[in-house]
């Protein structure tokens, strides 16, 4: 490994752009998502250019399912034709970097509310989650269910909690008025 390294949360995406200092090159990226210190894995090649180009900008999806942990990146160029992600390349450069997946921010929670309308009616809520590690799990209390929009509700003060797949909550309150 170089010393380089960037990180980026389960489901997002890396930018990168690559520019050799000069002429034209076929562009590589490689990801050991696996960890099991080769790149021929289904999946791992991010992309491979087909033709000869003065630069490159690509994106490394982080993919949902990915597990929280530090992944080696393999990057290329070859001014001579194609090449494999195992080189080495007498006519093409290497480098590797390091990738740390990391989990997104602890989940945020919100409710919006239609309130009762009529004397006797029901209400409704709906958690707005921010942040956090999908899919998500619902409780409401004192009565409401478990998904993410509670109807039927009655006069009075709700609470909903959020757990997501990392296992870290967020609760939120909302009142339904008549």
């Amino acid at each position: 490994y170089s010393t380089a390294s960037f990180s980026q949360k389960i489901g997002g995406n890396v930018n990168i752009s690559m520019t050799p200092s000069s002429g034209t090159n076929y562009f590589y990226c490689w990801v050991d998502w696996n960890q099991d210190g080769d790149f021929t894995d289904t999946g791992e090649t991010i992309w491979a250019t087909t033709s000869y180009t003065a630069n490159y900008s690509g994106v490394i999806p982080i993919p949902a399912g990915q597990a929280v942990g530090e992944y080696r990146v393999r990057f290329a160029n070859s001014w001579s034709g194609t090449i494999t992600s195992c080189g080495p390349a007498a006519s093409g450069s290497y480098v590797d970097v390091k990738l740390q997946v990391t989990l997104p921010p602890v989940p945020t929670l919100a409710a919006t509310k239609t309130d009762v309308l009529c004397h006797g009616g029901t209400g409704s809520a709906t958690a707005v989650v921010t942040d956090g590690l999908a899919p998500f799990t619902y409780s409401w209390s004192p009565s409401g269910g478990t998904a993410a929009t509670s109807t039927g509700l009655v006069a009075g003060t709700y609470t909903v909690t959020v757990i997501d797949a990392a296992n870290r909550t967020a609760t939120a309150n909302v009142t339904i008025n008549e």
